[in-house]
């Protein structure tokens, strides 16, 4: 038969019990603690560290060691990749669907193809886009300050007394674009590549 407590108080620390702890000898946190020193222990005997999943380091199945973010998993970032594409192929297949395409799609929205395959409207359709977006936002206070100022970023560019720099995130030299942190200050401007001054506004 299990023995049951009738005493308020925590028999360890004096403090009251609460909840389930009301029929142990012992108080919540007094417990929890109890199991961490006997975890700590365990994980000792074991070589490892005090706190941690306590899976193997290594993939199960190249053996390399696994990245940070995968630790608590039992297979590296790469493993993990091809297993996820095996399943989602199986699932397509018993769904009857097509896989994906590899890249983008050749074919726009309106059912034009695209004359690059790397953008992602065909030309009409990111003119129209662009000259929506312009319609849209001609009024406002902001979208005026940035068109000015791209505007005297181009000029000084043309004149010469303005250089473009290599990306100062990756170092890279090719399409080198201007970031303007405060629009107020058109001359005060970060050089970025396009794939980093695209992750700073999505930001």
């Amino acid at each position: 038969m299990r023995y049951i407590s009738k005493k308020i108080n925590c028999t360890k620390c004096g403090k009251k019990k609460v909840g389930s702890y009301v029929k142990e000898s012992w108080c919540g946190e007094c417990v929890g603690e109890r199991r961490r020193e006997r975890n700590k222990a365990r994980r000792a005997e074991k070589g490892l560290p005090p706190i941690g999943s306590g899976r193997d380091p290594k993939c199960k199945k190249c053996r390399t060691i696994k990245e940070a973010s995968y630790v608590n998993g039992s297979l590296c970032r790469t493993c993990k990749l091809e297993s996820e594409k095996k399943r989602y192929a199986k699932k397509i297949a018993a769904e009857g669907k097509s896989p994906r395409r590899k890249g983008r799609n050749p074919v726009c929205k309106c059912g034009k193809t695209k004359e690059s395959i790397k953008n992602g409207f065909c030309n009409a359709c990111e003119a129209r886009r662009k000259r929506e977006y312009h319609a849209k936002n001609k009024d406002s206070e902001v979208y005026k300050l940035k068109i000015a100022a791209r505007t005297t970023v181009n000029r000084y560019i043309r004149l010469g007394r303005i250089e473009k720099l290599p990306c100062q995130v990756c170092g890279s030299n090719i399409k080198t674009e201007a970031h303007h942190e405060d629009y107020d200050k058109p001359l005060d401007v970060i050089w970025l590549c396009r794939k980093h001054h695209a992750e700073i506004h999505k930001a």
